[in-house]
């Protein structure tokens, strides 16, 4: 669909970026009817005035909108219960061949005591920095563009390199969960989590007790997609919509 002029294009531009989170500049021009170059200058002017970020292949919305709080300050936080909450994953990886760890802090604190023998999957700089120095894991990263305040690889190299693999098990964590889904506060993570959730033959949530009912920017999955949750502080309307809840008791639990 060709539009009349260069303002209601770039509303248009706009108003599906909101939507989605991150639009493609190549499919833009394609549903736009107009060049690649075009939909690149209506990007860098929209950059200009604040209103999108400009990323490989397209764009995604600015920096307020889709970056949480920086890594190591999230790590920071509830370090006694994302402790204990990892050890409690490690015998769900019995067995398994293959595992996906996505760029939450709690999902961090699995990699350096993840067993031997496993296919690790990773867009996490501290996961892939964990296992690198290890010989008795075969790592595969999935690479694209480094987000500073995740510490992590995303973007649509990121996913569309994710959409091709195929893991036992997804460790994934959530800026926020409640009876609606499971929140991110990062667009661009966000997508990288639906594809490791498309991914995976078994979804396991990692959250600490601060996370429940907690809303972020981008809802990412409904909480039907998640076999197992581990926690700390299970709520009362969690039983019911996943298969597996497993509450962790919080002590001085060290994991590695």
């Amino acid at each position: 669909m060709r539009y009349a002029s260069a303002p209601q294009r770039r509303e248009e531009l706009l108003r599906r970026l909101t939507a989605a989170g991150y639009v493609s500049s190549a499919e833009l021009a394609d549903a736009m009817g107009v060049s690649d170059m075009t939909i690149r200058r209506d990007l860098r002017l929209l950059e200009e005035q604040g209103r999108v970020r400009r990323v490989m292949g397209g764009a995604s919305l600015p920096a307020p909108a889709h970056r949480g709080a920086p890594f190591e300050d999230r790590r920071a936080r509830s370090t006694q219960a994302k402790r204990a909450i990892a050890a409690a994953a490690l015998p769900l990886l019995a067995g398994v061949d293959s595992v996906a760890l996505d760029a939450g802090t709690t999902v961090a604190g699995v990699a350096p005591s993840l067993p031997a023998g496993l296919t690790v999957v990773s867009h996490s700089l501290p996961v892939l920095d964990a296992c690198a120095a290890r010989t008795d894991l075969e790592v595969i990263g999935l690479g694209g563009t480094y987000v500073p305040g995740t510490r992590s690889f995303a973007g649509p190299l990121t996913r569309a390199a994710a959409e091709d693999l195929a893991v036992d098990v997804v460790l994934l964590s959530a800026a926020g969960y409640g009876p609606d889904g499971l929140y991110s506060a990062n667009a661009l993570d966000a997508e990288v989590k639906r594809a490791l959730l498309r991914a995976a033959a078994r979804v396991v949530l990692l959250v600490d007790a601060t996370k429940a009912g907690v809303r972020a920017p981008v809802r990412f999955a409904p909480m039907g997609a998640v076999d197992v949750v581990l926690t700390d502080h299970p709520p009362e309307w969690l039983d019911g919509s996943v298969g597996e809840i497993i509450g962790v008791t919080v002590d001085e639990v060290e994991v590695g």
